[in-house]
């Protein structure tokens, strides 16, 4: 993960004081949120054609799937930072209000 998106995160939910291995649990907890609403959104972008593409990807079990993932989003979604901003926001505001 991002290391200023790390920070965010354990800014925003005041985590500075707890243990990195509660750190570390709950970063990868909504680490994966994030990246299951930018999944979602960006979906919802793409063409049918990309769509499926991106889903072939996806469905990769190899150790580059991720830097693939990375890859094609960078290429394929021009506003990338601003859904990755925006979902970060929409999990970070919903785990708060757990």
């Amino acid at each position: 993960m991002d290391e200023t998106l790390r920070q965010h995160i354990i800014e925003e939910l005041s985590l500075s004081q707890e243990s990195e291995e509660m750190i570390d649990e709950v970063i990868t907890t909504i680490g994966g949120l994030i990246m299951q609403t930018v999944i979602i959104k960006v979906t919802e972008i793409l063409s049918d054609e990309d769509v499926i593409v991106f889903e072939k990807i996806l469905s990769g079990d190899g150790l580059d799937t991720q830097e693939k993932v990375t890859e094609f989003l960078i290429e394929h979604v021009k506003n990338l930072e601003e859904v990755v901003t925006e979902s970060s926001k929409e999990v970070l505001k919903e785990y708060k209000n757990l």
